[in-house]
């Protein structure tokens, strides 16, 4: 057995060997120059990884840690740009309760000046779309939001998920489609898309006859909840159809149309140059002498 009696690693000062082992090697009683004892095994002792007593080493040396490497602080060091530790634990202090790091600016990265102590639940309280923020849950390991949507259900939002001016529960409901693209989509906003595809898809086999020639769709019908809003559901057996087949696509030179009606609904039936044959035909009422004559020319 080595004798390390007398013997000081750092701090601490061998006095005696104890009838306690850390495997194979025999545990010595040191004792530290705060006075504190410590058991540490002779192999420890002898590469001089045990400097000090377990309370000793928390002080830490200057520029370091500080005996505060599993803290919150410790962590958000890491990430905050700051090049010490020990520079940026005393300008910041201890992390406030229910509090992390955060920036001032949030266009510009963390470092000197451009950090603080912010609410963790930040979102708490507050109101983003149609959801209202009411308090925090955990679940599986997670947190997530608690909120509450205006159409009365509940919703959890994950606190890593960012909010927006459009959130909500998710329902169809909510969705600008109103559920009609679910799936392959409602027989509406199947219409819809076709239209938007023969006026704006150059692939399309039927560019050629609508947006080769200058057919346009109205601006306010590039958002589909606008034109559900104008035209209402396809009716079944009906079919988005433009009057005499002019002019762009509108709410004023539209129509849901048999198959009937689309066989007379085209340019060169003079029959159905009559404004008011045709809103009969097509069982739509005029809107005005303006439409007409644009219609007609």
């Amino acid at each position: 057995m080595l004798d390390l009696r007398g013997k000081k690693c750092g701090k601490l000062l061998a006095m005696s060997p104890t009838d306690k082992r850390a495997g194979t090697k025999i545990l010595w009683d040191c004792v530290c120059e705060c006075g504190r004892h410590r058991l540490v095994s002779s192999r420890v002792f002898n590469k001089h990884t045990r400097l000090a007593c377990g309370d000793c080493q928390k002080i830490g040396r200057p520029r370091t840690r500080g005996g505060l490497s599993n803290t919150q602080e410790y962590g958000a060091w890491q990430t905050s740009g700051w090049p010490d530790f020990q520079e940026f634990l005393r300008v910041m202090g201890l992390c406030p309760e229910g509090c992390k790091l955060g920036r001032l600016d949030e266009s510009k990265p963390h470092g000197p000046g451009n950090t603080a102590w912010v609410p963790k639940y930040s979102h708490l309280g507050k109101r983003h779309g149609q959801l209202e923020v009411q308090s925090v849950v955990r679940k599986g390991g997670r947190v997530y939001y608690r909120c509450l949507c205006d159409c009365g259900r509940p919703f959890d939002k994950r606190v890593s998920n960012a909010f927006s001016e459009q959130s909500h529960c998710g329902h169809p409901s909510h969705s600008t489609t109103h559920g009609h693209a679910i799936g392959q989509g409602s027989p509406t906003y199947i219409s819809w898309g076709r239209m938007m595809t023969r006026c704006y898809n150059p692939n399309s086999a039927r560019f050629k006859n609508y947006g080769a020639r200058g057919v346009q769709v109205t601006c306010r019908w590039h958002k589909f909840e606008n034109f559900l809003a104008d035209m209402g559901p396809r009716p079944e057996g009906k079919t988005l159809g433009r009057f005499l087949d002019r002019g762009n696509y509108s709410s004023r030179t539209c129509a849901w149309m048999t198959s009937a009606e689309q066989g007379l609904n085209v340019r060169n039936n003079n029959a159905l140059k009559n404004w008011a044959l045709r809103a009969t035909v097509l069982r739509k009422p005029p809107v005005s002498v303006e439409l007409e004559q644009i219609a007609v020319a």
